[in-house]
């Protein structure tokens, strides 16, 4: 419940639903992020594929429903033992995993697979697998294929609503009935052996052979290399990384995007040729997709 979260939080009155928004809103997003989730957990709900925080807090991770909920009693354990400004701070650090080893909790998370992976890049740098897997496990049609996934799994060659539907069932396919392995996928995709991959755990009809071998042809493989980018304080720090992610690129004051714009330019112009998503953020107000360089004032 609500009023569990918000005792959690500390919140000093207990204010109606209304003015608990706004006052989380004026929030960091990552503190938002980790109040929104201790709405769900504590009110014993899994999170759904639907929001963004089924992916940063590593339920993308497990490989069913039975799964994601020994991780939100385990979310629920590490309440018990930290405070919510531990909590915040450590998901806005990506040191969620070290938090869940200092209280006793780091076996129980290597019991899930995969879910170190990718809470140690959490909430800024991830395999854009994930990201597939919550478009291709959605059953709502309210998720929208990131730009990453757009690009890296073949959803850019399709030209119309039939073919995505008919590529997100292939994916879906994988993930739920071949239960495949996701850091598996994502290798295959960064050799380029994406249809080889898919077509050895789900039988594709020889008269669609063709069609989910174009689809599926992507940019790879590429070799990593090094992107130069700015940590929370705007020191320029290098991140070395693989394609097939998807990185946040976070700017705090917007008048950095102006001041540092050509350096923007040139990191948007080294992955122009590769799937990787890199966006700005102004603070706690709307990413903003940077996809020209010239766009950038």
């Amino acid at each position: 419940m609500i009023t569990r979260a918000n005792r959690y939080v500390r919140v000093l009155a207990s204010p109606d639903v209304e003015s608990m928004r706004q006052i989380a809103s004026s929030w960091p997003k990552s503190k938002s992020a980790c109040y929104a989730l201790c709405i769900s957990i504590l009110s014993d709900w899994r999170p759904s594929p639907v929001g963004k925080i089924w992916v940063t807090f590593g339920f993308c991770a497990c490989p069913d429903e039975y799964v994601e909920s020994k991780l939100v009693i385990m979310y629920k354990t590490l309440f018990q033992r930290c405070t919510f400004d531990e909590f915040w701070h450590a998901y806005d650090e990506s040191s969620l995993m070290d938090l869940f080893d200092r209280h006793g909790l780091k076996e129980d998370c290597l019991c899930i697979p995969n879910l170190e992976i990718v809470l140690e890049g959490s909430p800024l740098v991830f395999y854009s697998v994930w990201y597939l897997k919550q478009f291709a496990v959605d059953e709502t049609e309210r998720v929208v294929p990131r730009f990453s996934v757009f690009m890296d799994y073949g959803f850019n060659k399709c030209l119309s609503p039939s073919l995505v539907k008919d590529l997100k069932g292939i994916y879906k396919r994988l993930f739920l009935e071949a239960h495949v392995d996701p850091v598996q996928l994502h290798e295959a995709c960064v050799a380029g052996n994406l249809f080889k991959f898919a077509s050895g755990f789900v039988k594709i009809n020889k008269g669609q052979r063709k069609k989910f071998a174009r689809l599926m042809k992507n940019l790879y493989p590429l070799s990593t290399y090094q992107v130069r980018r700015w940590d929370r304080d705007l020191h320029v720090v290098e991140l070395e990384f693989m394609r097939g992610w998807d990185i946040e690129l976070r700017v705090v004051d917007p008048g950095v995007v102006r001041r540092w714009g050509k350096i923007l330019s040139v990191v948007i112009l080294y992955t122009a040729y590769v799937p990787v998503h890199l966006h700005a953020c102004t603070g706690n107000g709307p990413e903003i997709a940077i996809q020209n360089p010239s766009t950038i004032e």
